[in-house]
């Protein structure tokens, strides 16, 4: 019985703890599309995620120095592995960096295949980023679905995006 009320205040703490540290991101919101997201891509050209309105979206905000961002790379790369990209877009949002080599490097490091768009302060205003890494899970029509701060697995991943139409 101990175990349980442990166990069970662990949850609460947790639980508690996230609530917090999302209470300053955008809203979930079924009624207002997500802020609009227009850059240059690290290899060169545009991407607009407009392009990729109707199928999900995972939008991942990082920092080429975030140490819990290169832990989380490994999780992005294997989503990209196991969705279609007709199924599921992911994009990379590069913010706080001090150069494209250590962008490159990163991407390069994490052996990653996904769109990394280099962000500003403005997209990090505009998206309520203010820690790293941040993920928003938009929906087919470009509403966020889901979002969180910190450390995420790749089953965590899946289950924020199974949650999406």
């Amino acid at each position: 019985m101990r175990w349980t009320l442990e166990a069970g205040a662990f949850v609460l703490v947790f639980f508690l703890i996230q609530q917090w540290q999302t209470s300053e991101l955008l809203p979930v919101n079924e009624q207002q599309p997500a802020p609009a997201l227009k850059g240059s891509l690290l290899d060169g050209g545009e991407l607009d995620i407009e392009s990729l309105r109707g199928r999900p979206t995972l939008v991942y905000f990082f920092a080429p120095w975030c140490k819990v961002c290169a832990f989380s790379a490994s999780s992005l790369q294997g989503l990209r592995e196991a969705y279609d990209p007709d199924e599921l877009g992911i994009v990379m949002v590069a913010l706080s960096y001090d150069s494209l080599e250590s962008v490159r490097g990163f991407r390069d490091r994490h052996d990653l295949e996904i769109p990394i768009i280099l962000g500003d302060q403005a997209v990090a205003t505009r998206w309520n980023v203010f820690g790293f890494p941040t993920y928003y899970v938009l929906d087919s029509e470009g509403h966020v679905a889901s979002r969180d701060y910190g450390l995420t697995t790749m089953p965590g991943l899946r289950l924020r995006v199974l949650g999406t139409n």
